[in-house]
C-alpha cells in the first residue's frame, strides 16, 4: 500500500505548526515504487493525526463548513486564534511513495525544496487567504492536496484559520424571539423583541436607519460600535405600538417587516409574525340566549400561542364545587357540564371550586425552522369545549370562556339561559 504522508505544517512569523499524516490508499507498493496511483481499489485517503500548535480550528473538510466552525467555536478552540492576515509563508514535508508533480496549499502551488515534495514551501498573499473564506464565516478553509505524475489527487491536510471578518460584508439584520421562546409578538404592544444589525468592519460609526413596514424601534438611527471579533453590531428595541399601526383583529395576524440601511447598503428583509388576541365563538357584543337543556360549543383560536383558558358559570345556586367526571369532562353543579373537544387533554388536576374550570398550558411554543426569521405558526392554536345545561337550569344562569395568550392578551364570549317560565319558552 502506497502512502503520502504531512508531517509539519508551519505557520512562519506567527508559530502555527501542523504535524499530520495521511495514508493515501489506491497506490500499490512494491519493491519498485509505481509512479502513480492506479486510482482503483483501496479506500479514500484518510488523515491518521493533527495536532495544532498556537492557532487554527482543527478541520473535518467533509462536514458542513458552518457546523464544522459552529463546534469548534463551542469548545472555546477559536475564541484563543490570532487573526492571520497574510501574506504567510507555510513550510512542509511529505512523504510519498508515488511520484508527485505538484502540491497545493490552499490552492496555491507550492515550491519544492527537496525531490519529490519532501520539502515545501508556499506563500499565501490576502486574496489567497480570501479565496478560501467560509461563506458567512470569519475563516479561510486551507487545504492540503497533492497531485502525483498520473493527475491524482491525494488530499493531505486541512485546517481552518481566523482571517477576520469580510470587509465587504453587508449588513444583517436578526431578531430575538420574545420571552426567549415565543414564535410572535403580541398586537397590544406589551412585548418587545431585541433587534441586532451587525456588518464587516468598514461599517465602523456608521449609522444605521430602521425601518418597519408598522412598530415601533427604540433606537430608530443606532451607531454600530465594536462587536464581537471584528465585527460592528448595534442593537434596537422593536414593538408594534405607535399612533400608525394598524389593529390587528382577535384571532387574526399580520406579518411585519424590518430592514436597515446604511452607507448605500441595505439588509435581507427580517419577517415577524404579529398576532391579535385570541378570538371566542360565538361572538356577540351581547350574550347570546339559549334555553333550558341547551349544548354549544365555544371555540377558541388565535394566530399565536394559548397559554390558559378559563370557564366560568355563574348564576342562582351556583358556584360550588365542580364534579370531574373524565378528565375532559366535569359538571359545575347544579346547572353545567363541561367537556374539552380540542386544543387540551384535560382540566387541570385541581378540584373545580367556585364555579370555574380552567385549562392551562395548552401547548408548547411552536415554530416552524425558518433562517433569520421568526418561525411563523400558520395554524395557531385552537381550544374548543362543548357545554350542556340541564333541564332545570334556572333563567339568568350565564356561561363565560375567556382565553389569554402567551403575552396575557385576552378573548371572550358569554352565553345566558333565558326562560320564561309563563310561557315556558
Amino acid at each position: 500500500m502506497s502512502r503520502i504522508t504531512s508531517n509539519r505544517l508551519a505557520l512562519l512569523g506567527a508559530g502555527l505548526l501542523l504535524a499530520s499524516a495521511g495514508v493515501i490508499a489506491g497506490c500499490f507498493g512494491s519493491d519498485d515504487a509505481p509512479l502513480c496511483s492506479t486510482g482503483d481499489g483501496g479506500p479514500d485517503p484518510t488523515i491518521t493525526d493533527t495536532i495544532l500548535h498556537g492557532g487554527g480550528v482543527p478541520d473535518d473538510p467533509s462536514a458542513d463548513p458552518s457546523s464544522d466552525i459552529a463546534s469548534a467555536i463551542d469548545g472555546g478552540t477559536s475564541a484563543q486564534e490570532a487573526l492571520v492576515t497574510g501574506p504567510r509563508t507555510f513550510v512542509g514535508s511529505l512523504a510519498a511513495e508515488v511520484a508527485i508533480r505538484s502540491l497545493t496549499v490552499g490552492g496555491v502551488a507550492a515550491d519544492s525544496k527537496e525531490p519529490n515534495y519532501a520539502s515545501w514551501s508556499v506563500t499565501l498573499q490576502p486574496a489567497d487567504l480570501e479565496a478560501n473564506r467560509v461563506t458567512g464565516t470569519e475563516y479561510a478553509r486551507i487545504q492540503v492536496v497533492a497531485f502525483d505524475v498520473c493527475g491524482n489527487s491525494h488530499y493531505v491536510d486541512s485546517t481552518l484559520l481566523r482571517i477576520g471578518a469580510d470587509p465587504k460584508a453587508g449588513l444583517s439584520l436578526s431578531a430575538s424571539k420574545p420571552e426567549g421562546t415565543e414564535c410572535y409578538l403580541p398586537a397590544n404592544g406589551a412585548a418587545a423583541t431585541t433587534v441586532t444589525i451587525v456588518a464587516g468592519p468598514d461599517y465602523a460609526d456608521a449609522v444605521v436607519t430602521l425601518a418597519a413596514s408598522a412598530g415601533t424601534f427604540s433606537l430608530p438611527s443606532p451607531t454600530l460600535e465594536q462587536g464581537s471579533g471584528d465585527l460592528v453590531s448595534a442593537q434596537s428595541y422593536f414593538t408594534y405600538s405607535g399612533m400608525a399601526v394598524p389593529a390587528v383583529a382577535a384571532g387574526t395576524s399580520v406579518v411585519v417587516t424590518l430592514s436597515a440601511s446604511s452607507e448605500g447598503s441595505v439588509s435581507a428583509p427580517h419577517t415577524i409574525l404579529v398576532a391579535g388576541a385570541p378570538r371566542i365563538l360565538p361572538n356577540s357584543p351581547t350574550p347570546l340566549v339559549y334555553g333550558q337543556g341547551a349544548s354549544l360549543t365555544f371555540h377558541a383560536d388565535t394566530k399565536g400561542r394559548l397559554a390558559s383558558c378559563y370557564l366560568e358559570v355563574s348564576g342562582p345556586g351556583t358556584g360550588g364545587p365542580g364534579v370531574k367526571k373524565t378528565a375532559t369532562e366535569v359538571c359545575l353543579p347544579p346547572y353545567a357540564c363541561a367537556t374539552i373537544l380540542g386544543g387540551s387533554t384535560s382540566w387541570d388536576d385541581s378540584k373545580p371550586a367556585n364555579g370555574v374550570l380552567q385549562a392551562t398550558a395548552l401547548t408548547p411554543p411552536k415554530c416552524n425552522d425558518k433562517v433569520d426569521d421568526y418561525a411563523i405558526n400558520p395554524t395557531g392554536d385552537t381550544f374548543d369545549v362543548q357545554l350542556t345545561f340541564e333541564d332545570a337550569t334556572p333563567s339568568g344562569t350565564q356561561a363565560t370562556l375567556r382565553c389569554v395568550d402567551a403575552f396575557g392578551q385576552e378573548g371572550s364570549s358569554t352565553v345566558i339561559v333565558q326562560y320564561d317560565a309563563g310561557t315556558g319558552q
